[in-house]
């Protein structure tokens, strides 16, 4: 993962020179023409992206240079750097996606390996464990129209007792205002006492998927709390409560796999990486 890191700072100073180079070069020529033009370009060139949740293809503008930059923006840490792509690939589906707020945290993998075939207009190359492997996304992703959501997964209500706990699978921009918030938590900690905090990162996980919490004589939406607040109750909840919250986001990490498990050139079983390691592997 280190190698990943060094590579993303790479291509992105190389990404930054570009730039500066290409700005001079039109700063007498026909410069706001040209960018009304590139708008253009992806209004009408829009790749077609299956979303599962929808049951249907929709329109999604491709991904540009400076989001590609964006994805291989990187923390120092190895666990910042897992949220900070997650909020940079959230960022760029709700830019790409028209009516993205309807959009589960279960379409990310399809509408992500679809644009990344897009971009590649060819093999991808991708790293797993040091190991270079060459995969035909653009077949790949055909294949998603045929894998549907259980709805199982769409919701669930997990009880212990007198508690009783509804889930729900968050939207993509709700998980974005999650890992936002561990981020801005996270922020002021040092290396040594971010590492430390993967107790915290199991909490805020869990929070995302709870849309409403109820006793015999309380009735709350997890909506109308603030992000301390989520994860004060949270904290509270019986472990053997939490377990099955927990069984429930396993079940939705393990539906992901069917969007990201393909075969490389050589035939091979591989996993494709949702990580900054599938667009830095190039």
């Amino acid at each position: 993962m280190q190698e990943h890191l060094y590579q993303c700072k790479y291509r992105i100073q190389a990404l930054n020179n570009r730039e500066i180079e290409v700005n001079k070069h039109m700063e007498d020529s026909g410069y706001s023409d040209l960018l009304g033009q590139l708008q253009q370009h992806y209004t009408q060139n829009k790749t077609s992206v299956y979303v599962p949740t929808f049951g249907a293809s929709v329109n999604v503008t491709p991904i540009s240079v400076k989001q590609h930059k964006d994805i291989l923006t990187v923390e120092d840490n190895l666990l910042l750097t897992s949220f900070q792509f997650g909020i940079n690939i959230n960022n760029i589906i709700l830019e790409n996606v028209t009516d993205a707020s309807k959009l589960s945290v279960l379409d990310r993998a399809s509408i992500l390996l679809s644009l990344k075939a897009d971009a590649d207009d060819g093999l991808t190359t991708v790293d797993i464990d040091n190991v270079k492997h060459k995969t035909d996304l653009s077949e790949h992703v055909k294949s998603f129209s045929e894998i549907k959501v259980p709805k199982k997964l769409l919701g669930c209500t997990a009880s212990h007792k007198e508690l009783k706990i509804v889930c729900k699978t968050p939207t993509i921009a709700y998980d974005n205002d999650v890992n936002k918030q561990i981020m801005k938590t996270m922020s002021d900690k040092n290396k040594d006492s971010v590492l430390s905090t993967m107790g915290e990162v199991f909490v805020y996980e869990i929070a995302k998927y709870i849309q409403e919490f109820s006793t015999p004589s309380v009735d709350i939406s997890f909506e109308s709390l603030t992000f301390d607040q989520k994860v004060e109750v949270v904290e509270r909840i019986p472990l053997q409560l939490s377990n099955k919250i927990i069984s429930y986001i396993n079940d939705i990490k393990a539906f992901e796999n069917k969007f990201t498990e393909c075969k490389n050139t050589k035939g091979e079983n591989i996993s494709v990486p949702l990580s900054v390691a599938l667009f830095a592997g190039d």
